[in-house]
């Protein structure tokens, strides 16, 4: 049983420490990695729209166009922000493109918020510039992240398969030593479920004493001992089935002196009542035995 169990317990915190060091490394994949490939992927959709809704409402002139603009700018801010705040990626090259790109847009914004189209079209060179710079600095950033996610999702493979294979060789060498353990303990089990079952037997035939071993210490040592216990109940309830009255089915004179005598013997105060019929004779010669025999069974069941 140790043995197993040493092996067992070896397995299992080895195969829960894996568990649990691959989940903070997939936890951390998700809250930084992923986390940052979507944000990317999100700055550089964003930047596409915003160039295209500015350009949309420099040709039309159109203020809702270059509302959606500010929106969608605000909305890169709000993303960047977010990205920059992932414990564990400095960004330092699209930082700085980003700071670049805000600078080129500051005026162009100004501008356009004033719909003051001629001169916001002066800017777009520079801003095309620092865009385009963008752009490529996003791209790089994405490809890194996603190599990062590939590389990571590889050790983490790479340690499933390595836990898996020393768990199931912890279990498979435990249970080779454990082996000839087991197959003393299975046969021992099966010599004494064929004794209980024999005690069964005889006590389902009417014999309370079954021939059972009740010096064994293991579990199945005590379970012998409460079956020759339930064998001297068992004979007990007997008796007293048999000396119950027949028609009150009260206990009887025998269950009746046994349990006085236990009674006086333990020292303790009790009470003893004792009721009688007034009348019964005369109502039994006035209205027959059987009549009797209904009161006597009614008097019995009121008692019980």
């Amino acid at each position: 049983y140790l043995l197993l169990v040493l092996f067992s317990l070896v397995a299992i915190g080895y195969a829960l420490t894996g568990l649990h060091r691959q989940t903070k490394h997939s936890q951390a994949l998700v809250d930084i990695e992923f986390k940052a490939s979507t944000l990317l992927r999100s700055l550089r959709q964003n930047l596409l729209t915003q160039e295209r809704l500015f350009r949309q409402a420099l040709v039309l002139r159109d203020e809702e166009l270059g509302l959606l603009f500010l929106a969608r700018n605000e909305e890169f801010g709000e993303q960047w922000q977010q990205l920059a705040a992932i414990p564990g990626n400095a960004f330092v090259d699209l930082q700085q493109a980003v700071a670049l790109y805000r600078a080129a847009q500051a005026p162009c914004r100004e501008l356009l918020q004033k719909a003051r189209w001629d001169e916001t079209g002066s800017c777009t060179e520079e801003l095309g510039q620092a865009r385009d710079n963008l752009l490529g600095t996003l791209d790089r950033n994405i490809a890194d992240s996603e190599g990062a996610i590939d590389r990571q999702l590889a050790e983490l493979t790479a340690q499933s398969r390595r836990a898996y294979r020393i768990t199931a060789l912890l279990a498979l060498l435990g249970i080779g030593l454990s082996a000839p353990v087991v197959a003393t303990v299975v046969i021992g089990i099966h010599r004494s479920v064929r004794e209980l079952l024999e005690a069964t037997r005889q006590i389902a035939e009417g014999r309370f004493d079954p021939s059972i071993p009740l010096d064994r210490r293991d579990e199945f040592g005590q379970l012998a001992r409460e079956f020759a216990r339930m064998g001297e109940k068992l004979r007990e309830l007997k008796e007293s089935s048999l000396d119950a009255n027949p028609l009150t089915r009260l206990p009887g004179n025998l269950a009746l002196e046994r349990e006085l005598t236990a009674r006086i013997e333990s020292g303790e105060p009790f009470s003893q009542l004792y009721f009688d019929l007034d009348h019964f004779k005369v109502y039994n010669d006035r209205y027959g035995y059987q009549a009797g025999s209904e009161i006597i069974a009614r008097v019995g069941t009121l008692i019980r």
